[in-house]
């Protein structure tokens, strides 16, 4: 155990806590569509840690005290689900199982808590047998991977969770370590940490040839692309979330949290936790904490990404009036569209504050925002109204 293993868990970290406001605003949708069609569904917590941070205010639950706390309050989670918590260091293992054993007693869940004491690959290893078994071969699974490195997580055990049908990751991925690691690549012939990353020596190869002479930020992107185009590829899950997280002391991106899922819905609801959660902690962007950055109230409205995205609006309506739904729950379905149904609901009703649109009801009776009912202290937006550019004529 080192001192910043102990440092982690004194302090209680803006990131830490949206990661964790992400991961218990995103678990009751996952559970409330798995529940209806699935009689168990297994949550994985593959680096727990102790159970809870210290500061001075007090103990902070950490994420499988949430899981726990979110999922013994309902009648159907805790009948349904199965959860499973690893922890490799053994002094943090034994405060953790002391604390779910607590738990158990005080807000029991119906199926006893697994939490194990192993190498997250050797954990995997096990998990994987017991999704092999009869009776949970089925079982959809969340998996939630929250290294503090990255010299054991795998690809392997990664895709071979997200293969099964149901099943879902949520990584948090660190970057900083990562950029460092593929730096010394570079220089030597291969890197067992990037082999089990990103799977495979061609992989890797191809990876630092393509970030060859690339700037800072472009070199960024592309590593990150390139894990998430490996993943898609080797599980199928055709939906990717990356959400950044700047450092807290530099403007420059420490890790990244990523979801992925082969649920449009999934993906569709993710982005709004993730959209919520950047702006509750006063970032503007849909898909990223600034911690570092000065600039951390500037309106959603301020990037060339959101210009583009109402100028396609736009585009789109000049074929013809189209529903809102349209843009607020089919566009932000598509695989590649990284805008939540809240930016485009915030798009419209600034599209429509410029002039450049008009709302009306299914029978073309025009809707202007002041006849609205207000929503949260904007006038409404309903899927089934229609908007039009306003210089169409009807």
């Amino acid at each position: 155990m080192t001192n910043a293993d102990d440092k982690h868990f004194e302090t209680y970290r803006d990131q830490t806590r949206v990661k964790h406001q992400i991961l218990v605003g995103y678990l009751p949708a996952y559970l409330n569509i798995l529940k209806i069609t699935n009689n168990k569904i297994m949550y994985i917590d593959g680096f727990a840690g102790r159970g809870h941070y210290d500061t001075p205010e007090g103990p902070v639950p950490g994420s499988p005290l949430l899981a726990l706390s979110l999922m013994s309050k309902n009648e159907q989670y805790k009948t349904k689900v199965a959860c499973f918590f690893n922890e490799e260091n053994e002094f943090y293992y034994s405060c953790l199982n002391a604390e779910v054993e607590a738990r158990q007693t005080s807000e029991p869940m119906s199926i006893t808590p697994v939490v194990k004491n192993l190498k997250f690959s050797e954990f995997m290893k096990y998990m994987s047998n017991r999704l092999k078994e009869t009776r949970t071969g089925q079982a959809p699974v969340f998996l939630f991977v929250d290294p503090c490195g990255l010299s054991d997580v795998r690809m392997s055990d990664l895709v071979d969770v997200l293969r099964r049908p149901g099943c879902e990751l949520f990584l948090f991925f660190n970057y900083d370590g990562l950029k460092r690691i593929i730096g010394l690549a570079q220089t030597i012939s291969s890197s067992p940490t990037l082999l089990s990353l990103f799977g495979s020596e061609p992989s890797v190869s191809s990876l630092v040839n393509k970030i060859s002479g690339l700037k800072p930020h472009q070199k960024e992107q592309a590593i990150v692309a390139h894990f998430i185009e490996a993943l898609k590829t080797e599980s199928g899950a055709q939906y990717v979330l990356p959400f950044s997280i700047e450092h807290e002391d530099k403007r420059m991106t420490s890790h990244y949290l990523i979801h992925a899922t082969k649920n449009a819905i999934g993906f569709r609801i993710m982005k709004t936790v993730m959209y919520n959660a950047a702006r509750t902690s006063g970032s503007g962007t849909c898909l990223r904490l600034l911690q570092a950055s000065n600039n951390r109230q500037h309106m959603i409205f301020d990037t060339p990404e959101v210009a583009d995205m109402k100028q396609r609006i736009l585009d789109k309506i000049s074929e013809a009036p189209q529903m809102v739904k349209l843009f607020k729950t089919t566009w932000p379905e598509r695989p590649n569209d990284m805008f939540s149904t809240e930016e485009y609901k915030e798009a419209l009703l600034e599209l429509e504050q410029q002039g450049k649109i008009n709302v009306q009801d299914e029978h073309g009776v025009p809707r202007p925002a002041e006849k609205r009912r207000p929503d949260k202290g904007r006038p409404s937006l309903g899927d089934d109204y229609f908007v039009r550019r306003s210089d169409q004529t009807t």
